[in-house]
């Protein structure tokens, strides 16, 4: 009788439930008392359930301690946190991760989570065990621990593979059913956890056919962005081999300048005669340009920046290049053809005038005193020539 009331309408009646608990020694009521300590919204009967239940267990039992931390209020005893850190079963802790309410993320989840993960060695049974949760953040922190388990973590590697592979389908099932609402924040849980299961994919060198395909997941959406982000890192550590590559070069030359830059990087590394054959279709797009050159050699640089540098939209990319290469010859050429757009001469005057040497300012000077020339080009031309005198006039003071 007296545990049927234990979930009583009336506060008063709950906590008198709670006192006389502390009495019976049925596991049953046991379990009465740990559950109002974790789901009961009065303080007081709260408190009087957390009585009974030390009493019950005694004063070395951790079973209390797992059902503060997921209690409605922040009122855990002054040692629960050091007990759990020092003595708590790691599974059991991470079972009691999602009960623990958002307001106490730092005072307890985050303590909670640092202790599992300072742990020598760390937990990886029960981090793999955990990877079946429900919860989106429990799997985020089991998928922490695995992925710094190095070697030690490889018995579980068909685990994490079988996780990530749910959490893809997951993500999509999500996509789809909220594009037609208003609620895709609810999709940041699903993100953060598929997001850190590729990582620990990544970091283990595993699930490349996974990590190919997040390299796309949702298209070009912004809510995808963090997981193709994900994928693309791990991809540039070698996962896949040359599908992998490919992936890469996928990537390279996608819409989003972001990724465009990161598998450009990694191209470059892995698959140097593929980023060579990339470099052309990156021509407006400075940050994969700069990745993607360093894989060609010097004759085919040179060529490929003479034969796209009159074009104004792509200078700001090509031009700091041809700068870099002393190329006084092409640079002059351009700011000497009275056939190309004044924007398009203008660009090669200010390059010339980067270089800060008295044959660049030969260069500009035939410009700026052409009178075939544009009245307001040879103005640039003049002034181009006075910061460029006095750029090599400051390098010599330096030298000095």
């Amino acid at each position: 009788m007296v545990r049927e009331r234990a979930t009583d309408d009336d506060w008063e009646v709950r906590q008198k439930v709670a006192e006389l608990l502390a009495f019976d020694d049925e596991p049953t009521s046991l379990e009465i008392l740990l559950e109002r300590v974790r789901k009961d919204d009065d303080w007081d009967v709260l408190h009087a359930a957390a009585a009974s239940a030390r009493r019950r267990t005694g004063p070395e039992s951790l079973e209390l301690d797992y059902a503060l931390v997921q209690a409605e209020y922040d009122e855990v005893e002054d040692d629960t946190l050091t007990r759990l850190r020092e003595r708590g079963d790691p599974l059991r802790i991470l079972q009691a991760l999602p009960g623990i309410r958002e307001e106490y993320e730092d005072e307890l989840f985050r303590p909670l989570v640092a202790a599992l993960t300072s742990r020598d060695p760390l937990p990886l049974e029960a981090a793999a065990e955990a990877l079946a949760s429900p919860d989106a953040r429990t799997v985020e922190v089991a998928a922490g621990i695995l992925g710094r388990g190095g070697d030690a973590a490889s018995a579980h590697d068909e685990g994490l593979v079988t996780a990530t592979r749910a959490a893809i389908d997951r993500w999509k099932a999500d996509l789809q059913r909220l594009l037609a609402t208003e609620r895709l924040h609810e999709l940041d849980g699903s993100t953060a956890r598929l997001g850190r299961l590729l990582w620990a994919c990544g970091r283990l060198g595993v699930g490349a056919e996974l990590l190919i395909e997040a390299s796309t997941l949702g298209g070009i959406g912004a809510e995808g962005l963090p997981l193709r982000t994900e994928a693309i890192t791990a991809l540039t550590g070698g996962a896949g081999g040359a599908a992998g590559a490919e992936a890469l070069a996928a990537a390279a030359t996608s819409p989003e300048a972001p990724l465009r830059a990161l598998a450009s990087s990694g191209l470059a590394r892995l698959a140097p005669r593929q980023a060579a054959a990339l470099a052309e279709q990156a021509l407006d797009d400075r940050s994969s340009f700069d990745r993607l050159v360093a894989t060609l050699g010097a004759d085919r640089l040179g060529e490929l920046l003479r034969g796209n540098a009159d074009n104004p939209h792509l200078q700001g990319v090509l031009l700091p290049h041809l700068v870099a290469q002393a190329d006084l010859h092409g640079l002059a050429a351009l700011a000497a053809d009275g056939a190309l757009e004044d924007d398009a001469r203008l660009g090669a005057i200010e390059a010339l005038a980067k270089m800060a040497s008295e044959p660049a300012e030969d260069a500009i000077r035939a410009t700026a005193t052409d009178e075939a020339t544009d009245e307001e080009l040879r103005k640039a031309a003049w002034r181009a020539l006075r910061r460029s005198k006095r750029a090599r006039a400051g390098r010599k003071g330096a030298n000095r």
